[in-house]
C-alpha cells in the first residue's frame, strides 16, 4: 500500500536559521523526498525561518506558485504579530503548501485554524487542525535551536490532508499533544494512512501525457441502467440470450452522473453533452466520489477501539443436543432468527440431507448465494450421491447473474436437474424440500425463509425462518416445485400465499377483514414490517382500513409511497424505518383477526414487482410459541428509539423523542436476548441432581 509521508519540520524562532551544512543536507533531503509524493510542512517562527523558506524556493523545492509564495514570504517576513502571520498563512493556503506557525505564535495560531476549521482558499481544503511546534516538540525531546534543524520524522498534523480525499485513521500517540498522531510499523499507535488512486492519478496525470499540456484533471463516476432487455419469448436458449445481454450492461444508459464540486466548468461541459444527461441528473460531490472502499477498508485489522464490536451469531436453542436436525424438526417447528442466530443450521439441513441414506430428493430455490457456497457444495455432493435433486436457479437475479450463470452450468455437471427461472417471472421465494423415507413413510421436511441462501449475508441482513415437517406444508412445498418445473398449476393452497396469482388478494382480504372489524367496534390491528411499500392497492386499503379505523403500524425500511397524517385517511398509520448495524431485511405480517391473531412471514414485500412479476411465498406460523416470539419481534422493533425514524406528515422522517424514556436499540436487544438463550440450555445441561460423593482422603 502506498504512503503519503507527512513530515514535520519544526523551525526555529528568536535568531532564526543561517545557510550552512544543515541546510545544505536538509534541502537535498527534501529534495529526494519530494520526488516520492511527500508533503512538506514548514514550521514559520521569526526571520530565521522567513529565509529558510526562502531558501526551499530558491533550491526549486517548491515547484507550484514559487513567485506568489516567495512575494509572500518576502512582505511578512521578519513580522513578530499573530494578526500579520494570520495574513501570511490564508494567502498561502490557496497553493496547498501547509505553513505552520511556530515560535511564539505557535499557540494562537492553533487556536484560530480550529475556530476557522476547513479554511478553503482557491477552491482547495488544507490544514484544518495544527500541531503546536515548538512546545509540543520540546516535550517529544525534538528541540529545534537556531543552528540545527530538528526533524519530528513520527509526528503528523491531524486531517492536514489535501481536498479532503484522503483518508486518515489513527491513534494518537502522546496524551500531551493531541493534535498529533504517529505514522509507523509498531504495533502501538500505529496509523493506517491510505491515499485514493484517482488523486494519486490526478496529482501525476502530467507523467501520463508527456507531449500534452495537461489544462484540468478531474475524477467523475457514471451510473448506469443496469436493466437488461431479454426477450424471453423470443429467445430460444435463456441462458445464452442473458450472457449476451450482460455485455451490453456497460454500455447502458446513463441516469446519474457525479463529479467533483469544483469541477472545471469546461470539463463538465462536455461531460454532460456525451453523456447526454440533464442537469437533474447531475451531482456535485464535496470529496470522494465512491465511498464503498470505506466497506473494505473497515475490514483491516486492527483499530478495534474505533469499530463496533464484532457480533458472533448465538446457536439455536432448539438445536442444542445430540440429536440430529431431522429428529429436532419432528419435534416441533423451529423459529431462525438471523443474524442474531446462526445459519448454519441453514446449510446443515441441506447437508446432513445430501449425505442421508433416507433422504430420496432434495429441492431448492436460489436466487443469490455467496462465493464460495456450501449449500450449492451439498447439492452437488447430493446429485452425486444418488439423490434426486431439483434446483431453480434465478438467472435473472440483478448483478448476480453471471454468479448464477456459473452454479448453475456446475450443478448441472454434478447431476442436478437446474430450471434456468420461469419465462416472464423472477423466482424470489426461499424455499427448500428435503423428501425423506422414514418407518412411518414419506415425510417432507420444509424450510422456508425471508432471506437469500447466502451464508454471507446472513451474517449482515436480518430475516427469519422456519424449519418444519408439517404434511400440509410439505404438499404446498411439492405443488410449488411442481408449479416450478411446469407440471401442474394447484387450485388452492393448505397453508403457503404464493404469488403472482394468489398472494396479493389475500393480502387485500385480510386487510378488509380487519376494516370489518372495525366497524363493528371491534378491536383491530395491523403490523406489517417489509423493506418497501408502493403497490397502489394496497396502499388504497390501509386508507380505507384507517378511516375505518383500524390500527396501522408499518415498519418499512426503505421505500414508503404511503403518506400519513391525511386528515380523515390515515391518520391511524404510523410508519418506521430502522436502520442499524443490521440491514433489516425481514418480511413479517401481524393480523388482529377479531383475537384470532394470524402471523405470517415471507420473500415478499408490498411491491407491484413482488406481487404481481414474481414467484413469491409466504406462509404462517401456527406453533404458538413461535407465533409468541415473531410477535415479541415486532413489539421490541415498535419500541426502538435509537435506530428508528418516524414518517411525518410532510414526508420527512424524525427521531423519536427519547426524554424521559428507556433508550431501546433493537438490534442490541435481540444480540443480548440470542446471547442469553444460547446460554441457557448449557446451564440446563450442567445442572445434575444426584451427584456421588466423592471420598474424603
Amino acid at each position: 500500500m502506498p504512503k503519503f509521508q507527512l513530515r514535520l519540520f519544526a523551525c526555529g524562532g528568536g535568531a532564526g536559521l543561517r545557510r550552512g551544512d544543515d541546510l545544505e543536507r536538509l534541502y537535498e533531503r527534501i529534495l529526494v523526498r519530494s520526488r516520492h509524493g511527500c508533503l512538506f510542512v514548514f514550521g514559520l517562527g521569526g526571520l530565521g525561518a522567513s529565509d529558510f523558506l526562502i531558501e526551499c524556493i530558491d533550491v526549486g523545492v517548491l515547484d507550484h506558485g514559487v513567485e506568489r509564495l516567495k512575494n509572500a514570504v518576502l512582505e511578512q517576513r521578519g513580522v513578530h504579530t499573530f494578526r500579520q502571520v494570520v495574513k501570511l498563512l490564508k494567502r498561502t493556503l490557496e497553493l496547498g503548501v501547509a505553513l505552520v506557525i511556530g515560535g511564539i505564535h505557535a499557540e494562537h495560531a492553533h487556536e484560530h485554524l480550529l475556530k476557522h476549521r476547513g479554511l478553503a482558499v482557491g477552491g482547495r481544503h488544507v490544514l484544518t487542525q495544527v500541531a503546536r511546534l515548538d512546545m509540543e516538540a520540546r516535550q517529544l525531546g525534538a528541540v529545534a535551536d537556531d543552528r540545527k534543524i530538528a526533524t519530528i520524522d513520527e509526528l503528523t498534523i491531524l486531517r492536514a490532508l489535501d481536498d479532503a480525499n484522503e483518508v486518515v485513521l489513527g491513534e494518537r500517540t502522546d496524551k500531551r499533544n493531541l493534535d498529533a498522531q504517529h505514522i509507523g510499523n509498531g504495533l502501538d499507535g500505529m496509523q493506517l494512512l491510505l491515499s485514493l488512486l484517482g488523486l494519486r492519478l490526478e496529482r501525476n496525470i502530467g507523467q501520463l501525457f508527456l507531449s500534452y499540456d495537461v489544462v484540468c484533471a478531474h475524477p467523475y463516476r457514471v451510473m448506469r441502467n443496469a436493466d437488461l432487455s431479454i426477450d424471453e419469448d423470443e429467445a430460444s436458449d435463456l441462458l445464452k440470450e442473458i450472457q449476451k445481454q450482460l455485455k451490453k450492461r456497460q454500455w447502458g444508459e446513463v441516469i446519474r452522473l457525479e463529479v467533483e464540486d469544483k469541477m472545471d466548468k469546461r470539463l463538465l461541459k462536455m461531460l454532460e453533452k456525451e453523456f447526454d444527461i440533464d442537469e437533474d441528473d447531475l451531482f456535485r460531490i464535496p470529496g470522494p466520489l465512491d465511498l464503498t472502499f470505506l466497506m473494505k477498508m473497515y475490514g483491516l485489522d486492527g483499530f478495534d477501539e474505533y469499530k463496533i464490536p464484532k457480533y458472533i451469531p448465538a446457536a439455536v436453542p432448539a438445536l442444542m443436543n445430540e440429536d440430529d436436525i431431522f429428529t429436532n424438526i419432528r419435534k416441533g417447528d423451529i423459529l431462525l432468527h438471523h443474524p442474531y442466530m446462526t445459519f448454519d443450521p441453514v446449510v446443515q439441513f441441506v447437508q446432513q440431507a445430501a449425505k442421508d441414506p433416507d433422504v430420496l430428493a432434495i429441492k431448492q430455490t436460489l436466487y443469490r448465494v455467496s462465493g464460495n457456497s456450501p449449500i450449492i457444495a451439498a447439492l452437488a455432493q447430493a446429485a452425486e450421491n444418488g439423490k434426486q435433486v431439483s434446483v431453480l436457479v434465478e438467472l435473472k437475479a440483478r448483478f448476480d447473474e453471471e454468479n448464477n450463470i456459473v452454479w448453475a452450468k456446475m450443478l448441472e455437471k454434478a447431476g442436478c436437474h437446474v430450471i434456468y427461472g420461469l419465462l416472464g417471472l423472477k423466482t424470489h421465494s426461499k424455499i427448500t424440500l428435503v423428501v425423506r423415507r422414514e418407518e412411518t413413510g414419506i415425510r417432507r421436511y420444509v424450510h422456508l425463509g425471508t432471506g437469500n441462501y447466502n451464508d454471507s449475508t446472513a451474517k449482515l441482513y436480518t430475516d427469519c425462518g422456519l424449519l418444519t415437517c408439517n404434511a400440509k406444508i410439505g404438499e404446498d412445498a411439492t405443488a410449488v416445485f411442481n408449479m416450478l418445473s411446469g407440471y401442474s398449476e394447484p387450485d388452492r393452497w393448505n397453508k403457503l400465499i404464493v404469488a403472482p396469482l394468489w398472494m396479493k388478494d389475500r393480502f387485500l382480504h385480510l386487510i378488509a377483514m380487519e376494516e370489518e372489524h372495525a366497524k363493528k367496534g371491534q378491536k383491530a390491528h395491523i403490523i406489517a414490517k417489509m423493506n418497501s411499500l408502493c403497490d397502489r392497492d394496497i396502499i388504497a386499503a390501509l386508507y380505507s382500513a384507517s378511516a375505518a379505523g383500524v390500527k396501522i403500524d408499518l415498519i418499512i425500511r426503505g421505500i414508503c409511497c404511503l403518506k400519513v397524517g391525511i386528515p380523515g385517511v390515515s391518520e391511524n398509520i404510523t410508519v418506521r424505518s430502522i436502520v442499524g448495524n443490521f440491514l433489516e431485511h425481514a418480511r413479517i405480517f401481524y393480523f388482529y383477526s377479531g383475537g384470532n391473531e394470524e402471523v405470517f412471514m415471507g420473500s415478499a414485500d408490498w411491491m407491484p414487482r413482488n406481487l404481481e412479476k414474481r414467484v413469491e411465498i409466504v406462509f404462517p406460523v401456527e406453533d404458538e410459541q413461535i407465533k409468541k416470539e415473531v410477535m415479541h419481534i415486532l413489539d421490541i422493533q415498535m419500541k426502538d428509539n435509537v435506530k428508528a425514524s418516524i414518517l411525518q406528515a410532510d414526508g420527512t422522517y424524525t427521531k423519536p423523542d427519547k426524554r424521559g424514556k428507556m433508550l431501546v436499540n433493537s438490534q442490541e436487544y435481540f444480540c443480548r436476548e440470542a446471547t442469553e438463550r444460547a446460554e441457557k440450555p448449557k446451564e440446563q445441561e450442567n445442572s445434575r441432581v444426584f451427584v456421588p460423593a466423592e471420598p474424603v482422603e
